[in-house]
């Protein structure tokens, strides 16, 4: 017999994991859990009728779409700028005999700053709804702004 509360408890589980793995994966982590599978089964049945009517509880496809296309542009623009900064120390870029050890103090704290905002950039937008895709551009700027100009009065620029 399907119960009504754990149905409910396990579309709520795999509406949050949905995105991150397969309905097979998803299915056999229920299971393992000691969910039975008629409760599984109606829970994949009431979230794809729910993806079919376009009612869902949860953030749209579109903005979880869109959530996730800006999650890669920031990992390639920070990657990019990480990659940039470390491919400037052999053509001397800021880096001088004289700043030479402060400089790679600061790349190092650049590059680490740079894989910190990209993780909270990429929290921000798990529970993908506009108003977080807001949120993400808006910290994704300001925490590249603040790292470059970091960086400048660092090195005295």
């Amino acid at each position: 017999m399907v119960d009504d509360t754990t149905v409910e408890t396990i579309r709520t589980y795999i509406r949050a994991h949905r995105d991150d793995f397969t309905r097979t994966a998803l299915t056999e982590r229920l299971v393992a859990a000691g969910h039975d599978m008629p409760d599984i089964e109606a829970a994949w049945a009431a979230i794809e009728a729910e993806d079919r009517s376009g009612r869902t509880a949860g953030p749209s496809a579109r903005a979880r779409r869109t959530a996730r296309e800006f999650g890669y542009l920031v990992f390639a623009l920070y990657g990019a700028a990480g990659l940039l900064a470390v491919l400037a120390i052999p053509s001397g870029g800021a880096i001088t005999s004289e700043t030479n050890d402060l400089g790679r103090l600061w790349l190092v704290a650049y590059v680490v700053g740079l894989v910190a905002g990209a993780v909270v950039v990429r929290r921000i937008l798990r529970r993908a709804t506009w108003g977080r895709i807001a949120l993400g551009l808006v910290a994704s700027v300001l925490i590249f702004a603040g790292l470059a100009g970091a960086c400048l009065v660092g090195l005295g620029m």
